[in-house]
């Protein structure tokens, strides 16, 4: 455990910031996606503008020989209300006349609204084209930019995913196979801490029984609730038990005397005219 669990510490930080680059270059090249599809929607209104135009104009080029026909016709006509001899009435004639002014009034005026409607979407492509021109130009800056912001990103990345390479060959095939396995499945963290007899992967409380046995003998194992990988800091474990000889010292009985000292009290007593029993002689 003591050389497996910082290489796993290490892995799984060196992960997550693999994790973290990749996000951020995702995010540049999303933003050049972004960037593309803009411009991509400004080429497209230009070309529905530009369809619209042509549209326009077929309809103004199928009106226009229409009116000239009619035309014709009136003039028709007219030339042959003319021949007819002066007072002799034709309402047939003068009814067809009538109904081809009609006709021409009307094809004349969706003409009209056809053209001014050419004149208008014109205008309006003339402005989409502008601003297709002043996007793309934004576009092609804001590529140089992000691919410059890109190149640095990309470099970092190499650099974890070797220093990743590195920190692979030092773990079991089978704790690596394992640590991938619980990655996948818990948000990339895999190797958590057991602290207050709770795992801080799904914060759930442990058999007592399992964490004094984790602290007595420090290693990795499973969480049972959330299958990480679970292991005790060296700061939380408990300190070390006092030797025997320590422990039991409070209950030993008070030092004896010496010998030589019991003699001079007794000597010092009967000076004094006291009678002093001296001690017995202790055995070692």
């Amino acid at each position: 455990m003591t050389e497996t669990l910082p290489r796993l510490l290490a892995l799984q930080a060196c992960d997550r910031h693999i994790q973290q680059v990749i996000r951020k270059l995702d995010t540049l090249q999303q933003s050049l996606v972004i960037l593309k599809e803009e411009h991509q929607g400004k080429v497209q209104e230009v070309q529905a503008w530009q369809e619209k135009i042509r549209a326009s104009e077929k309809v103004r080029d199928h009106l226009t020989p229409q009116i000239e026909d009619v035309k014709d016709q009136l003039r028709e006509k007219r030339c042959a209300l003319h021949r007819r001899r002066a007072g002799q009435q034709d309402e047939m004639l003068q009814e067809e006349m009538t109904l081809l002014e009609a006709s021409k009034a009307a094809l004349e005026e969706e003409l009209g609204a056809v053209t001014a409607q050419i004149v208008r979407d014109l205008e309006a492509l003339s402005q989409a084209e502008d601003l297709a021109a002043a996007h793309h130009t934004h576009v092609l800056s804001m590529t140089s930019v992000v691919l410059d912001q890109c190149t640095p990103v990309n470099a970092e990345l190499h650099t974890a995913q070797a220093e990743r390479m590195a920190l692979t060959t030092g773990i079991s095939t089978f704790l690596l196979q394992e640590y991938e396995r619980i990655c996948s499945r818990r948000g990339g963290v895999a190797v958590v801490a057991l602290a207050n007899e709770t795992c801080q992967g799904c914060h759930m409380h442990l058999p007592p029984q399992m964490c004094l046995e984790l602290q007595r003998h420090p290693r990795l194992t499973f969480c049972p609730h959330c299958q990480r990988m679970l292991f005790v800091p060296i700061a939380t474990n408990p300190p070390e038990v006092e030797s025997h000889a320590t422990a039991n010292s409070s209950y030993r009985h008070p030092p004896r005397q010496p010998r030589q000292q019991a003699r001079t009290k007794a000597r010092t007593a009967r000076g004094a005219g006291k009678v002093v029993v001296p001690p017995n002689p202790v055995h070692v």
